[in-house]
This record gives structure tokens, C-alpha cells and sequence, in this order.
């Protein structure tokens, strides 16, 4: 019997229908800043004359998460035009399924891709840039959890605030993400400096001091202590369900 929340068959169709097309656009994308790369790769090693992978690393992640936020940011780029949107909301799969296919293409997916395609090219550039500079070839040697797995693990977590974005807005959604991070940022950091200072209890909006006077050893213990747990709380295990959460009450919201 097939659930109207979740069946596998309607999930592999959605994410079939969805690739087929964009494939054409990805297949673009991803070669060209696969070439780009690489050929970027290779003259670091080339001039280096050693396996620069610190450098290669540092580079790809970068462009990773540039090109991650704006690809998840793009998850339900159909609902920014009427006709498409119409479309796309009238399927018969579930907003569970529309959030699922949206989120995965943009998290799991592309993160094994991108992190298989920066072995392949970094490799390959290696390898071409030894043979013709002259130097001894040498595998991947940097520690694999804190410059791979530990910036893979950090996007995946992350980039669930664009998929929230997608949902949110149907046009440049990207930009408008970006916007709205900035102003609560903003907010919140008025808000905490208050904060702050009203515990502590000595405000002067020309004398911001802090000091160990000032500052009461409970506060401060919470802050060393107790904070950076709950922050990491917070971050590794509230996060992505909260805003795949809010994502999917808004999907919900603009169905016909």
C-alpha cells in the first residue's frame, strides 16, 4: 500500500524528473569549474614543485561552499516563475518528497560528488604537474577528518538555511538568504550586547569596559562552560531538522 506522505517509487521518479531537467546545466557547472580547478591545481603544484594539497584543499572548500549555497538556494527554483510553479506544485508527490529530492540533491548528493571530483582532479593535476616540473608525485597526506570530513560535515549542516531561502523566496533567493543572515546577525548581536551588559549590570554606552570586577564568575562560567556545549548542540543536532522543518510548513503553505 503506498503512502501519500512518502513512497520510494514517487521519490526516485522526482528525483529523476528533476535531473533530467537540469542535467544540462549541471553537466556545464560542473565541468567547468572542474576544469577550472584543476588547471588551477596544477600551476600551484607546478611552481610549488611539491603536492601543495593545504593550498588545493583550502581552494576547492571555498568554491564548495560558494557553489553549494547558491545550488541549494536554487532547490525549488521552479516555484520562482508561475507557469513552472503551477507545474511543480500539481505533481503527485508529497511536499515531504519535494523537500527530500530538494535537500538531498543539494546536500548528500553534491557533497560526495564534490568531494570524489576534488581526489579525481587534485590527482590528476598532481600527477601532471610532477612529470612536468620534475618533482616526486606524493598521495594525499593531510589529515583526512579535519580538512575533509570535519568542512563537509560543517556544509551539510549549514546549508540547510538555503534550502529554507528556496522555500521562502521564489526570486534570487540566494541574495535574499544572504540579506536576511546579515540582518539577524546584526540583531542578534545588538541583543546580546545588551544582554550582556544588563546582567552585568554596569552599562555605559561610552565606557563598554569588561573586566574580571565586573563580570560575575557565574556568567563567566556559563559562557567557558556551559555555552560552548549548548552551542554545539545547537549546531550539530537542532539545526538541520529546524530549518528542513520550517522548510517543509512552507512548502506546505504555497501548495494549490
Amino acid at each position: 500500500m503506498k503512502s501519500n506522505v512518502l513512497d520510494i517509487n514517487r521519490l526516485l521518479l522526482l528525483f529523476k524528473r528533476q535531473f533530467s531537467l537540469y542535467s544540462s546545466t549541471i553537466y556545464i557547472a560542473y565541468g567547468a569549474v572542474a576544469g577550472i580547478l584543476m588547471f588551477i591545481f596544477y600551476l600551484i603544484s607546478y611552481f610549488q614543485k611539491t603536492c601543495d594539497y593545504s593550498s588545493q584543499v583550502h581552494l576547492f572548500f571555498t568554491v564548495f561552499f560558494v557553489a553549494g549555497y547558491i545550488f541549494s538556494s536554487r532547490s525549488f527554483n521552479e516555484l520562482g516563475d508561475y507557469r513552472t510553479g503551477y507545474i511543480y506544485l500539481t505533481l503527485p508527490v508529497s511536499n515531504l518528497e519535494r523537500l527530500l529530492v530538494g535537500w538531498l540533491n543539494s546536500s548528500l548528493i553534491y557533497a560526495v560528488v564534490g568531494v570524489i571530483t576534488f581526489f579525481v582532479i587534485s590527482t590528476v593535476a598532481n600527477m601532471l604537474a610532477a612529470v612536468s616540473s620534475g618533482f616526486t608525485f606524493e598521495w594525499f597526506g593531510l589529515d583526512f577528518y579535519s580538512k575533509i570530513v570535519l568542512p563537509t560535515l560543517i556544509y551539510l549542516v549549514t546549508q540547510t538555511v538555503f534550502v529554507m531561502g528556496a522555500a521562502f523566496f521564489k526570486k534570487n533567493p540566494f541574495l535574499k538568504t544572504l540579506l536576511a543572515i546579515f540582518i539577524i546577525s546584526v540583531a542578534l548581536n545588538i541583543i546580546t550586547t545588551f544582554l550582556g551588559f544588563a546582567i552585568i549590570g554596569e552599562f555605559n554606552p561610552h565606557n563598554m569596559n569588561i573586566n574580571d570586577n565586573n563580570f560575575p564568575i557565574e556568567f563567566k562560567m556559563f559562557i567557558e562552560d556551559t555555552f560552548p556545549v549548548f552551542f554545539k548542540i545547537l549546531f550539530w543536532y537542532i539545526t538541520v531538522p529546524f530549518f528542513l522543518l520550517v522548510s517543509y510548513f512552507r512548502l506546505k503553505e504555497t501548495e494549490i
